[in-house]
């Protein structure tokens, strides 16, 4: 497992999303599917990478960052502002591994350099050249000294 953690400042995002209460990884990419095929039928492009974010509750919401700002909510579909924030991030790229190992690692670092952990979460879905089944996820936990 490479341990490379990094601090950096995330810019608020507007996003479309879906709630649930239960999170996997193959459950938010489905959900992803959705709001593509959704935001496809609005003709609306996206600015930004998929992810899901996750409260204290372990109630998690899948999102896809947009530019349009007129875009309306519709049913399941919640538009919002994620807030700007600075957060500590790690990649979990290990296939064989659950991720909450690697979130487990970045908590311990953040912990370990003085930084209060903060909620929601935030899991940015990107693209694993080796194996497009699994993706390779960036894990974000807000942080504040």
């Amino acid at each position: 497992m490479s341990t490379k953690i990094t601090i950096k400042d995330v810019p608020k995002e507007r996003v479309v999303c879906i709630r649930s209460t239960e999170y996997s990884e193959k459950k938010a990419i489905n959900l992803v599917s959705k709001i593509l095929v959704w935001l496809f039928k609005k003709e609306m492009s996206i600015s930004d990478l998929p992810l899901a974010i996750v409260d204290e509750d372990k109630d998690f919401e899948t999102c896809i960052p947009i530019r349009e700002a007129a875009l309306k909510e519709e049913d399941e579909f919640k538009i919002k502002t994620l807030p700007a924030h600075r957060v500590g991030l790690f990649f979990h790229k290990e296939e064989n591994k659950p991720l909450s190992i690697s979130e487990q690692f970045l908590e311990r670092q953040l912990k370990y350099q003085g930084f209060k952990l903060l909620f929601p979460r935030r899991y940015i879905f990107h693209q694993n050249p080796k194996n497009l089944e699994t993706p390779i996820v960036e894990i974000q936990i807000p942080v504040h000294r």
